[in-house]
């Protein structure tokens, strides 16, 4: 008989396993202010798998660390688009 804590463990460590996160670096041009910033990080955060943003004002860079599992890149970069500021993948 399987013990139910050593499933519970396994499935635990299993799913950690299996997320991906991942990391992008967005230009997104039109940043130009402290309130540019707070709205981007604000929708993005908002997402479903966005674990965390950073918005750099002097090089118009938006990086984003996110589970692949729960959320694209398009669907990032729609939301940027949606909140006024289109961005692209930065090369």
């Amino acid at each position: 008989m399987v013990n139910r804590g050593y499933l519970y463990l396994y499935d635990t460590l299993y799913s950690f396993l299996r997320r991906k996160t991942m990391y992008i670096r967005l230009n997104a041009p039109d940043i130009v202010c402290n309130s540019c910033a707070n709205a981007i990080t604000n929708a993005l955060s908002k997402l479903d798998g966005v674990q965390r943003v950073a918005v750099d004002i002097a090089t118009k860079m938006v990086d984003v660390h996110f589970d692949e599992g729960k959320v694209t890149v398009q669907a990032i970069l729609q939301r940027l688009d949606d909140a006024g500021f289109p961005a692209t993948v930065d090369s």
